[in-house]
């Protein structure tokens, strides 16, 4: 029942995922679409909903049973951007199947490298919006934590492995093989960069508190 639990709360994030894509897609000014997809971002942290990238920074500090549902919510992520995906393809927005199109084949003709190295920063953006989120008090400064990361990497051309299922499936893509090579390496690179985030920062925590008590 857990399990079944998480895969639905990450189902729900994959649908606010596609929202904000969507409307980003959309949107004729794109400094404006990229901070509107952080709508997307900002409900899943309000509900509680299961996002793999918000969820797998924390790998490394969290016990093992927790880090064996991340699989479970990528497929959940998986399923609720392709539903949506694919609904948008069935509708009037023409606009933004066409726009999904032209992003995706960008992307596959980008090297892997370039690929794992762009999702690492997105990783670290990732990680830096949603643990000030659940750790800054000041609601002001929560909410701009998630729009500016969400803006930041999505301007700066970052990859993010859950927008990214929603934009090839937007465009029609999942049956190319190359596709699905391409999210396990953003996938890969969003977790180093969350990880290597929150380790650091765990890493330094520790330092310091060496430090304080043997200031020699």
């Amino acid at each position: 029942m857990r399990t079944a639990g998480i895969f639905l709360r990450a189902f729900l994030a994959g649908i606010m995922i596609s929202i904000g894509g969507a409307v980003y897609l959309a949107s004729q000014v794109k400094i404006a679409g990229a901070f509107l997809f952080g709508v997307g971002l900002f409900i899943i942290l309000c509900r509680g909903y299961a996002l793999f990238t918000g969820a797998v920074g924390y790998a490394l500090t969290n016990d093992r049973r927790t880090n064996f549902e991340l699989p479970v919510i990528l497929a959940g992520n998986l399923a609720g951007t392709a539903a949506c995906g694919y609904a948008v393809r069935l509708t009037r927005l023409g606009a933004v199947a066409d726009a999904a199109e032209k992003a995706c084949s960008v992307k596959l003709e980008d090297g892997l490298l370039s690929a794992f190295i762009l999702s690492v920063f997105c990783g670290v953006l990732m990680f830096a919006a949603v643990d000030t989120f659940k750790k800054q008090e000041h609601g002001i400064l929560k909410t701009a934590a998630v729009f500016f990361c969400v803006a930041a990497f999505i301007v700066a051309g970052f990859e993010h492995v859950v927008a990214n299922m929603f934009y090839f499936a937007a465009a029609g893509m999942f049956r190319r093989p190359e596709v699905w090579l391409k999210l396990l390496v953003m996938a890969a690179g969003n977790s180093v960069g969350a990880m290597l985030v929150n380790g650091a920062e765990t890493a330094a925590a520790g330092f310091t508190k060496i430090t304080k008590g043997n200031p020699s």
